[in-house]
């Protein structure tokens, strides 16, 4: 069965928490601080404006620490930070969001709107949706095997 072409701006709506962010001067020990109270895997790193200048993730975090040990975390978080950075808008499909996320082998995509950073899709996220889609589908299979007097459990 076809996938349906939802888009990103989908799972946005359904958010309550605000977008934690950033900057590329504040400390590793910091960016480490927010990604526990948020309890998320990356942040986005944004200037004064909201414009995205990087990204910073648990796997960033860990790759410093192993290389510096203990003394990265006095560090500025854009000595650490992922510069070239994937990025979607709130109309892109979700199907381009999880090629774009396999290509890049990323589990955490800025979503950006004016140029600036409005949201994070996460590889669980697209999960999520995909295993919404199928139980979607499996719903509409049973209720055909039902009407044309097939099997009723699929």
């Amino acid at each position: 069965m076809a996938q349906s072409q939802q888009t990103i701006r989908s799972v946005m709506k359904s958010r309550t928490a605000p977008l934690a962010t950033c900057g590329a001067g504040d400390t590793v020990q910091t960016a480490i601080e927010l990604l526990d109270r948020h309890k998320v895997g990356a942040l986005p790193v944004t200037d004064g404006d909201g414009r995205l200048v990087g990204i910073i993730s648990q796997r960033d975090v860990i790759r410093g620490l192993a290389e510096k040990q203990a003394a990265v975390l006095a560090n500025p978080v854009g000595s650490l930070m992922t510069r070239d950075v994937a990025t979607c808008t709130p109309e892109t499909e979700f199907e381009a969001v999880a090629l774009l996320m396999d290509a890049r082998h990323i589990r955490h995509l800025p979503v950006v709107e004016a140029g600036r950073v409005i949201d994070m899709v996460s590889l669980r996220d697209v999960v999520a949706h995909r295993m919404a889609e199928a139980e979607i589908e499996a719903d509409v299979l049973r209720e055909v095997a039902r009407a044309s007097g097939g099997v009723s459990a699929v």
